[in-house]
């Protein structure tokens, strides 16, 4: 994955509940962010919204970058660029909400099979694997409540976390957390690799399948980024020289390369052919080699890329807010106005890598797809649904799209979306043709397979919808709708605005409700997550000390507690 660890940035699936939208990026993220999960635009938001959602701390991008600046003060950056490593993101239950929706399926997306996870309970952290949440607060000694940065794989099998005092901890396979480093100030992973930079500034390599580490490079400026590709095998870093310019490297694996100066790394794609850079002096996008030539691709950029599993194929924005694709290094080809963004289901793998510059912040979002082409997107500029054909043309789909309205199939092939109040699916085979399904929609949450959809309208009413079939009334007074792995649909009735709670229902196949849990929690930010393996929920809210209890299910409806006391 790309190196930053960082489960969002797609425009995925909705579970029912409110989301807010970046105004720059249209990516989904918790109201209680004041920075955009996926392209580090800050967030203007009243009192009240700030306040929002704070069942949950999350620890967002800014603060994460705030905090290792503020540890590495003093350790003055190049006079070209001043980067700071923010690949450390924390990656917590809330961004999880906004990825895994949908259940692992066929189809031309690398599906997540479970989630390995971490979270955050009252009494320290925990590491949740399917329905069980192992405690390793006691594992971390001194440093619990230290957690600097921690780091997730792109198929959600690995975490690794980065103490306040240096020490790197690993997930095991049995849930719990093994020690492998110490004396670290930033890492990043990627294909199974470690890349860090020690208190020393030496730049290390560690092999988590094999335990084995090496040195790869002194003097590496510990607070600039460290960008590796996909598969692990190339690391970018910045050496400080003598006169203090910021010089980019390539680690191939034995030796490392001297690229230019004055570069700022954003992705580098399996086997280190392309390394895609913004040159600060020149304010232009480059593809380099490990030889050191360059192609330009566009003066200025936009701060959002995009790209395939191996990192050969990259959507980005230039400056003159056209969008536009390069394929294996090759020229730009222009795909239309305004950022477009892979519509992806909930759990097909991605991740991101943020960094940040004296410029802004650039964030690199890689996908599990083999190509680019032959997907759905959306236009977050033009609130536009598109179809990126094989020959890289566009093609519209809708326009007037609702933000956070569109969800896919695990196949890719069903597309629902509303625009207005008005609920709508269309097929991968008749992008030209959408079906009107229902009028005067809340929201909404389909099927894994895209063949069923249930809707809230605007009477609090849920719905199922299937087919060409008329719509079939499940249930009255309903705040919140989300669909299982396993068909289940869970909702939540008998709202109290006073205390954030309700009823948590189940149903299949728009059949009779039964009743699952009592004083199920729901907020603007979450209220129940339908993983690849297991589905979570949250009841007990606890206004006093502001926690509330998390429980799961791995089939069916029946819910077992797994983490009590939850901030």
């Amino acid at each position: 994955m790309s190196a930053g660890g960082v489960v969002c940035g797609a425009f995925a699936v909705t579970t029912g509940g409110v989301k807010m939208k970046c105004p720059r990026c249209g990516a989904d993220n918790a109201p209680e962010n004041n920075y955009c999960l996926t392209c580090g635009a800050p967030f203007e938001k009243s009192e009240a919204e700030n306040n929002a959602g704070q069942a949950v701390n999350t620890v967002n991008n800014k603060e994460q970058i705030e905090q290792i600046a503020e540890k590495l003060k003093g350790k003055a950056p190049g006079k070209k660029t001043a980067l700071i490593a923010a690949a450390a993101v924390v990656v917590l239950i809330v961004v999880i909400a906004v990825i895994a929706v949908l259940s692992n399926g066929g189809g031309k997306f690398d599906m997540v099979d479970s989630v390995l996870a971490p979270t955050f309970g009252a009494d320290g952290s925990f590491l949740v694997n399917g329905a069980a949440a192992t405690p390793v607060s006691e594992q971390l000694g001194d440093d619990e409540g230290g957690v600097k940065i921690t780091l997730s794989s792109m198929d959600r099998q690995t975490v690794a976390i980065l103490m306040s005092d240096g020490d790197v901890y690993v997930s095991n396979k049995d849930g719990g957390l093994d020690q492998v480093l110490d004396g670290v100030e930033n890492m990043t992973l990627s294909g199974g690799i470690i890349a860090y930079v020690d208190e020393d500034g030496t730049l290390g390599v560690y092999n988590i399948k094999n335990g084995k580490k090496s040195n790869v490079a002194d003097d590496v400026n510990a607070s600039s980024s460290i960008v590796m590709s996909p598969d692990g095998k190339y690391v970018a870093y910045v050496v400080t020289d003598k006169n203090g310019d910021d010089d980019l490297y390539v680690y191939n694996g034995k030796k490392s390369v001297e690229i230019d100066d004055a570069l700022v790394a954003i992705a580098i794609s399996n086997k280190g052919k392309y390394i895609y850079c913004y040159n600060t002096d020149k304010d232009g996008l480059y593809i380099y080699d490990m030889k050191g030539d360059s192609t330009k691709l566009s003066v200025g950029v936009g701060g959002t890329f995009v790209f395939n599993r191996d990192n050969t194929e990259m959507i980005f924005t230039a400056s003159d807010g056209d969008c536009y694709i390069s394929i294996k290094g090759g020229d730009k080809q222009k795909l239309g106005s305004g950022m477009i963004v892979p519509i992806i289901p909930g759990t097909a793998q991605h991740g991101t890598l943020y960094t940040l510059y004296s410029g802004g912040v650039f964030s690199a979002a890689t996908y599990g797809v083999e190509t680019l082409s032959e997907m759905f997107y959306y236009n977050t500029s033009a609130g536009t649904i598109v179809y990126l054909e094989d020959d890289v043309e566009t093609e519209r789909v809708a326009s007037s799209v609702t933000y956070g309205s569109v969800s896919i199939s695990d196949d890719g092939k069903t597309l629902y979306y509303m625009r207005d109040d008005t609920l709508y699916r269309v097929k991968e085979n008749d992008i030209d043709e959408s079906v009107e399904i229902a009028e005067d929609v809340n929201t909404f949450a389909m099927s894994r397979d895209g063949k069923s959809a249930y809707y809230i309208d605007e009477d609090d009413a849920l719905w199922f919808a299937k087919g060409t079939k008329k719509p079939k009334k499940v249930a009255d007074d309903i705040v919140s709708v989300a669909v299982t792995h396993d068909g289940y649909a869970m909702f939540i009735g008998e709202y109290s605005y006073s205390s954030n709670s309700g009823v948590l229902y189940a149903c299949k196949n728009g059949g009779k409700k039964t009743q699952v849990l009592d004083d199920a929690y729901t907020s603007s930010s979450y209220s129940l997550l339908p993983l690849s393996s297991v589905t979570y929920c949250f009841a007990g809210y606890n206004s006093e000390t502001g926690t509330v209890d998390m429980y799961a299910v791995e089939s069916g409806t029946e819910f077992t507690l797994v983490v009590e006391g939850m901030r």
